[in-house]
């Protein structure tokens, strides 16, 4: 954790920043640790698993509507007399993984 003069010469250097003065000592920053280098590494690949998971998450409801409509199609095309209600159905379920999908996109797109 940073110590209050560390906190402090931050405050002044970004207290210049927003007022447009000319800031020529940026090694000004305090310095990080080791420790805190580390957990920040930790962070960030926290972060890009957590995009990852919801990527994944993103194309198993892409797959799942691919492969319904497959289905309904194969189902519906399989002999002249065969009905054409599964292609309903399956529409009506692809609506709602693709819903789901899109909210998951969403909030995905935040990341």
């Amino acid at each position: 954790m940073p110590s209050k003069e560390q906190l402090a010469t931050l405050a002044d250097w970004l207290d210049d920043a927003e007022n447009g003065d000319d800031i020529v000592q940026i090694h000004a920053l305090p310095e990080l640790s080791s420790a805190e280098i580390g957990a920040l590494a930790h962070l960030y690949r926290s972060e890009v698993y957590r995009c990852s998971v919801w990527r994944t998450r993103l194309d198993t409801t892409t797959n799942w509507a691919v492969v319904t409509l497959g289905v309904a199609l194969s189902i519906s095309y399989a002999s002249p007399d065969a009905s054409p209600l599964p292609l309903v159905l399956i529409g009506i379920l692809n609506l709602f993984f693709l819903t789901l999908e899109a909210r998951r996109y969403r909030y995905c797109d935040s990341c």
